[in-house]
């Protein structure tokens, strides 16, 4: 059993793993939700080599746990714009219009 992490919510899952390349199975997060015909459909694939995986029914993005280091959110500052051209103020404001 391999400990995975969903990405998004930050929720823990367990998964068995049987090989070493991709692993095809029944999705952690979303099948048992699903009707009961597609609860047993194979529609997660988490690869041991890399270790990631992804859901091809909820879009859900796994890593493995020893893997998974949050990010914090990088906040970008907006430059302050000045000419550095030798226009005139009304030829740079029709530039600004078109």
């Amino acid at each position: 059993m391999v400990k995975i992490v969903d990405l998004e919510t930050k929720t823990e899952y367990e998964v068995d793993l049987k090989s070493n390349g991709e692993n095809k199975q029944i999705c952690p997060k979303c099948s048992e939700s699903r009707k009961e015909k597609n609860k047993k459909l194979k529609c997660f694939s988490f690869n041991k080599q890399l270790n990631v995986g992804y859901c091809n029914h909820c879009t859900t993005r796994f890593a493995g746990k020893n893997d998974f280091k949050p990010t914090e959110k990088v906040v970008y500052k907006k430059p302050i714009w000045k000419t550095n051209t030798n226009l005139s103020d009304k030829a740079l404001r029709w530039f600004e219009q078109r």
